[in-house]
């Protein structure tokens, strides 16, 4: 199993041929492993947290879990989703109602079949 600096070293090479670090790329990334998320998951979060250095790590949580609930993300399994979660710790209640209501105010121009004010969001 690599190492934290391992897979930092192997995305920093990514990076010397263009890579781009975007949500989607790293949300892609996590569902490939997304069956061994309680194996690397954690190392890879770390990594991209480590090269994306403009960033704290609740910044860095919420962009991710924004491309999550976004409508065009087909996530079918939720295993990514639990695993944020999971991994967020104590924040995690703030940090998925902070991004509901971003996602909100960003779509609150479109009809929603169900109202973002009256879905149950357990924290």
């Amino acid at each position: 199993m690599p190492t934290v600096n391992e897979i930092i070293d192997r995305l920093k090479e990514l990076l010397d041929f263009g890579f781009k670090p975007t949500n989607t790329a790293i949300l892609n990334i996590l569902q490939s492993f997304e069956s061994r998320l309680d194996l690397i998951g954690k190392k890879i979060i770390y990594s991209f947290i480590s090269i994306r250095k403009n960033e704290n790590r609740d910044e860095f949580y919420k962009k991710i879990v924004t491309e999550v609930i976004k409508p065009e993300c087909h996530i079918e399994k939720f295993d990514v989703l639990n695993f944020l979660d999971e991994n967020i710790g104590s924040e995690s209640g703030l940090i998925f109602l902070d991004v509901m209501r971003k996602f909100k105010e960003r779509t609150s121009s479109y009809a929603s079949p169900i109202p973002i004010d009256y879905m149950q969001i357990n924290l």
